[in-house]
């Protein structure tokens, strides 16, 4: 609370600072507060959408480009890049993003993870990535074949690999049909990511007040 108190407060006395702005957008979302958080986001990519770290031993230049959205939206880049060694170009990917505003890199990253919302947003960073003309990391026309569904047919036919089959539902069938599969099983909303909305269900009491209580139409089972 103190630390939200305070960007808010730098915030009254300069509304476009970007960093009180980016840190309320990370503080919201921990809070449950979607979108408070998305608002702060949206203000500051209305103003840029290039955010760049420099390495202070560089030997390679990453592009990442993302997607808008909560922290769930994009893969976890502080996981991924060692920030001594790589220097690091966050390009948040929206309708009017250019690869004419990019710098100079030696392979493009694609962060935007797998989600409905994320279809368009794929689409455009696939004209990035054919303008800049780099190597590519997670091309974009293959991110939607890891959709949960997709996946599990995938890596059927892959020798040692073993994977729950997934479906995906409407609520209406769900309710009236009942599950594709024997109890127990999982279910969680499409678009869900980090164990959101996620439930284990064994038995059609638990599926009922499952779907009561969920507020989504589709779901994967």
């Amino acid at each position: 609370p103190a630390a939200a108190m305070a960007f808010q407060a730098s915030l009254a006395a300069d509304p476009d600072r970007e960093d009180a702005r980016w840190a309320l957008f990370e503080i919201e979302q921990l809070r449950g507060n979607g979108v408070a958080a998305r608002a702060h986001q949206a203000h500051v990519l209305a103003r840029r959408r290039l955010f760049s770290r420099v390495a202070p031993r560089e030997e390679r230049r990453v592009i990442a480009l993302l997607a808008p959205g909560d922290l769930k939206a994009n893969a976890p880049l502080e996981f991924v890049f060692d920030g001594e060694r790589t220097t690091l170009h966050r390009y948040y990917v929206t309708p009017q993003a250019d690869a004419l505003e990019l710098p100079a890199a030696d392979v493009v990253f694609i962060a935007i993870g797998e989600s409905p919302e994320a279809v368009p947003v794929l689409r455009r960073a696939a004209r990035i990535v054919r303008a800049l003309g780099l190597p590519v990391i997670n091309a974009p026309r293959f991110v939607p074949r890891t959709n949960r569904a997709k996946l599990s047919r995938i890596v059927r036919g892959i020798s040692h690999c073993s994977m729950p089959q997934v479906l995906q539902r409407t609520r209406a069938s769900l309710a009236s049909q009942g599950p594709p599969f024997d109890y127990p099983l999982v279910v969680r909303p499409i678009g869900s990511q980090a164990g959101e909305r996620i439930a284990r269900v064994a038995s059609r009491e638990q599926l009922d007040t499952y779907l009561e209580t969920a507020p989504d139409d589709a779901f994967f089972v």
